[in-house]
């Protein structure tokens, strides 16, 4: 497919732009000579590629926070990504992402249709606070260049009966229970959210981007059942 839609845009580019009827006629004549399997295919990636331009919805790695599991999926397959497996509604792959190797991306739909709203990013575990506070900071910094300045950032520690922690070991060991380190950035069409957080036994930064259209019909769906 990929090959196939190379060439006809190669096609293109060598033949040069004299005037748009001529560019269709030279197009239509080249994918005339295409096989059909290859045609198809060309087709297939071209809209696809129009339906994501088209697309209002807030974008993960270009490609917009909607549509059905499998075709995200196969878009992230695209951009490098590996799947480690897809079932009951989500989806878990891994690869590299923002200048990190290793990452996790949870993809998830809602729980009664087949339709992606919300993204979420594992960043590479940390076993010291130095190293994860510095995930968090550096991330952080390049949201607010892209996205602009939170709507929103809390980052402090609850206070237990000796005062709250004061080394990078007691910081780190307060990750899950009593450390509160969060920032949100707020868009027209949704939300990307940055957090340390601890994930079953291991502290992590975890970068979620939440689709507001779609989330939203998360909301309508529990409503509709009170």
């Amino acid at each position: 497919m990929f090959i196939a839609l190379v060439a006809m845009m190669a096609y293109r580019g060598l033949k040069g732009v004299k005037n748009e009827e001529q560019v269709r006629g030279e197009e239509t004549e080249f994918c005339d000579k295409m096989p059909e399997k290859d045609r198809k295919a060309a087709d297939n990636a071209l809209a696809d590629e129009e339906a994501m331009q088209n697309s209002t919805h807030l974008r993960f790695k270009g490609v917009p926070i909607d549509g059905k599991l499998d075709d995200f999926v196969r878009r992230m397959k695209a951009g490098k990504f590996r799947v480690a497996f897809v079932r009951n509604g989500v989806a878990c792959l891994t690869g590299d992402f923002a200048d990190f190797k290793r990452c996790v991306l949870r993809v998830e739909t809602l729980s009664n249709k087949d339709l992606v709203s919300t993204i979420s990013v594992g960043f590479p575990a940390r076993d010291k606070w130095a190293a994860l506070s510095a995930d968090y900071y550096h991330l952080k910094e390049l949201l607010t260049e892209k996205y602009g300045k939170p709507a929103s950032c809390v980052e402090r520690f609850k206070s237990s009966y000796v005062g709250p922690p004061r080394s990078d070991f007691d910081k780190f060991y307060a990750v899950g229970d009593g450390c509160t380190y969060k920032t949100v950035f707020k868009q027209s069409n949704g939300e990307i959210v940055l957090q340390i957080l601890k994930v079953d036994i291991e502290c992590k930064v975890v970068l979620t981007y939440r689709d507001k259209e779609n989330c939203a019909l998360v909301k309508e769906f529990a409503k509709s059942e009170l």
